[in-house]
């Protein structure tokens, strides 16, 4: 009876720490939490609460609960601003008392996603704090170095299809941000197989990253590379891989390389005339897996230029 009783009051206490809108029922124990372990704003939030909930046995609450607020990335006074100042909230039949954080945002710096850490210290009349007493606060950027270059694009190359010989190709394509590093870049859709009229769709697009250069004039693709699809409608249960291609020995390059895309400034395409292609590891060794797979940039660049 005992474990169930325990089990009871832990059940309860999460689902209150969950609502934070009523006083546990099933407490052995006065205690105070924060509502939630972690928030996530954008900079551009003016204010939002970081909720601190009372938690009495019997009765309405009765404590004073101070807390300190901790500088990471983000600086009190610099990034963000909180109130109570004195970092002192009361109770006096309150189920709940907020921390209250302004945000100061620096919109058109790009600063990196910043965050700071809130900590519950004490708790008079015997309160505990044996529950959730720390939260970690995220402010993320809005803006990004790589702003100019997001948006969707049609990449246009030729290709070759050995029934057909070599035809023109027009795949659109989106660029957008790549989480965790501000150099780079995912362009979806860059390997958009099949796109032909006539067998449209049987395979999905898949996506590579690329390496943006300071002044944005370069993307560079490092291969080989490899892409999230999956070759299995060849029955390979392997992923696509971009390589360079050799046009001399009409074979794929497996050693490391890289396709350089150039902005070519009076239209605003990246060019490249590194020709390339998508095949399977298992399958380079042994020549071209898909011929129309091939961009062939040695019978004309291969370019993608913004979509209007």
């Amino acid at each position: 009876m005992k474990n169930i009783a325990k089990i009871i009051a832990a059940g309860s206490v999460l689902f209150a720490l969950a609502a934070c809108s009523h006083v546990a029922k099933y407490t052995t124990e006065d205690f105070v939490a924060v509502s939630g372990t972690s928030y996530t704003v954008s900079e551009s939030t003016a204010t939002f609460n970081v909720a601190v909930c009372a938690y009495p046995v019997n009765g309405q609450s009765n404590t004073t609960v101070t807390f300190d607020v901790k500088n990471g990335s983000a600086i009190a006074g610099e990034d963000f601003t909180f109130t109570p100042a004195n970092g002192v909230l009361t109770f006096a039949g309150e189920e709940t008392q907020n921390i209250t954080i302004t945000i100061i945002g620096q919109p058109g710096v790009f600063t990196g996603d910043k965050n700071f850490v809130i900590e519950l210290k004490d708790a008079s009349n015997n309160y505990s704090l044996n529950h959730y007493t720390q939260t970690r606060v995220t402010i993320k950027d809005e803006d990004h170095p790589l702003t100019d270059l997001f948006g969707n694009y049609d990449l246009v190359g030729i290709s070759f299809y050995p029934d057909d010989g070599y035809y023109n190709v027009v795949v659109p394509m989106t660029i957008k941000a790549y989480d965790g590093d501000v150099t780079r870049i995912w362009m979806d859709g860059f390997v958009a197989f099949n796109r032909q009229d006539w067998w449209g769709g049987y395979f999905v697009d898949s996506s590579l990253y690329g390496i943006v250069s300071d002044d944005h004039t370069t993307i560079t693709i490092p291969v080989p590379q490899a892409t999230p699809t999956k070759a299995s409608a060849f029955g390979l249960d392997e992923y696509f891989t971009m390589y360079k291609w050799d046009s001399a020995a009409e074979n794929f390059i497996s050693t490391e390389d890289k396709i350089v895309f150039t902005l070519d400034e009076e239209s605003g395409a990246y060019v490249t005339t590194d020709p390339y292609g998508f095949s399977t590891p298992s399958e380079v060794g042994g020549g071209m897996f898909y011929y129309d797979m091939n961009m062939f940039s040695d019978q004309s660049p291969t370019y993608f230029i913004k979509q209007k």
